[in-house]
């Protein structure tokens, strides 16, 4: 998990995981999404039973669209958004997205907003 904290888009869960990407994203960080509430906790243990739960898919969109990953890094708590696309990436929060490139905004685009 430490490498998260270092980098701004992170490629967490592969998409050769097919429909158990929610599943393993839940298992390493089920624990650090927010908000904590019930609903959550109801999302993540539909996730973490798999597909053949009945609101797996359910549980993951809301789990995709409305949570985020908080991870304690020393004295501060660093904030991620989920993205899915071809596999389940933490984006650090503030970063942003680049229409050009159809990626999140980085010192490596040759796009004319660097």
């Amino acid at each position: 998990m430490a490498y998260v904290e270092d980098h701004e888009v992170s490629h967490v869960v592969d998409s050769h995981a097919g429909q158990y990407m929610p599943r393993e994203f839940v298992a390493t960080w089920g624990e650090f999404l927010y908000p904590q509430d019930a609903k959550m906790m109801l999302d993540v243990a539909s996730c973490a039973a798999g597909p053949e739960d009945a609101f797996y898919c359910e549980a993951w969109c809301d789990i995709a669209n409305n949570a985020e990953v908080r991870i304690p890094y020393g004295d501060e708590t660093l904030i991620f958004t989920i993205h899915e696309n071809e596999g389940i990436y933490l984006v650090r929060d503030g970063v942003e997205w680049c229409d050009e490139c159809e990626w999140f905004k980085s010192a490596d685009c040759d796009c004319p907003h660097v």
